[in-house]
């Protein structure tokens, strides 16, 4: 049996029809070498009916993995531990990928030797334009090699941005420095993206949006548990941070992550998750501490933490992200 260039992993727990959205961007790949498997992570409701789905549905082979409900994380390492392909793609599974996709990752490994990851822009859609991609002409694409410091320093400034899913990983690159994800409870994809990074010597950019990231509309409060799992999660981005060999990452990951937390926070309009944040995470230090990020929006609401404190700062960010 040949090994596949490519595996594909589609994590899903109790997805309803939402998985179609997965399986028919697979269905029009333009490209045939690649395997994959789906990972069950405990599906409760309708589980008979969502395997007939994928088996009837699915115009390609693949495995199903079933699992007790653990986490998209686990569910994802599952998928690595199973793939034979020399590289792996998470893809979720309400998601798509373009039919250009692995055309595209094939091309840029052949053009880039001893790249271990590549990733492309995204598009935050709705369930109407899921599948809806540009054309790519292959040999024009735009692609872009970044060094681990480059990466770090683009990646903490979100000048490009690394989703988990989409994003390509040579198979041999994870294994061999043990990468996975780890089940902390909040942002355990950045977590998984930053550990590649500190381990990674060559990253391609394909400056062409080829994953579409089904849009969550829901603008409900957030629970107090949510709250909890941020705030949980902070130290592991703290000794993240740490163990960094590069100055401007040691000095700002963890602060910048903090300050992103907090922002998602603030646009839900969680007033009082907000304050236990910044006050159970010393917010004000670590937003003051930003004042030298070099990022002029940030350096703007890091003074106006530093003078006027959280309840203006609060109120600033939201009035801004209201006015767009």
């Amino acid at each position: 049996m040949n090994t596949p260039l490519f595996s594909i992993v589609i994590p899903f727990h109790n997805p309803g029809k939402l998985i179609l959205n997965s399986i028919n961007s697979i269905n029009n790949l333009q490209y045939s070498n690649f395997e994959v498997i789906f990972v069950d992570d405990g599906t409760t409701i309708n589980k008979n009916e969502i395997h007939k789905l994928i088996k009837e549905k699915s115009n390609f082979k693949f495995n199903l993995v079933i699992q007790d409900n653990g986490g998209v994380g686990k569910a994802r390492n599952a998928g690595i531990e199973h793939s034979i392909g020399k590289w792996i793609i998470f893809l979720d599974c309400d998601d798509s990928i373009s039919p250009q996709l692995l055309n595209v990752y094939e091309h840029t490994i052949l053009n880039n030797t001893g790249c271990q990851i590549i990733f492309t822009n995204f598009a935050m859609v709705s369930e109407d334009h899921v599948q809806d991609f540009p054309f790519v002409n292959i040999e024009k694409v735009c692609t872009r090699v970044f060094t681990q410091k480059q990466m770090s320093k683009t990646f903490l400034k979100r000048k490009r941005i690394i989703l988990a899913p989409g994003t390509a990983y040579n198979l041999d690159f994870l294994k061999s420095n043990s990468l996975c994800f780890n089940k902390i409870k909040w942002s355990e994809d950045q977590l998984f993206i930053w550990e590649c990074i500190f381990k990674s010597t060559k990253i391609c950019h394909i400056n062409v949006s080829m994953y579409n990231y089904l849009q969550n509309v829901s603008t409900s409060i957030m629970s107090s548990t949510a709250i909890d799992k941020m705030i949980d999660s902070y130290p592991y981005f703290i000794n993240l941070a740490k163990n960094s060999l590069m100055p401007f990452t040691k000095k700002y990951l963890a602060q910048r992550w903090l300050f992103g937390t907090m922002h998602t926070v603030i646009v839900r309009d969680d007033y009082l998750g907000f304050c236990r944040i910044y006050k159970e995470c010393n917010g004000r230090k670590a937003i003051n501490k930003l004042i030298w990020f070099g990022d002029f929006k940030i350096f703007l609401l890091s003074l106006i933490n530093f003078i006027f404190g959280y309840r203006f700062l609060f109120k600033t960010i939201k009035r801004a992200d209201k006015n767009g």
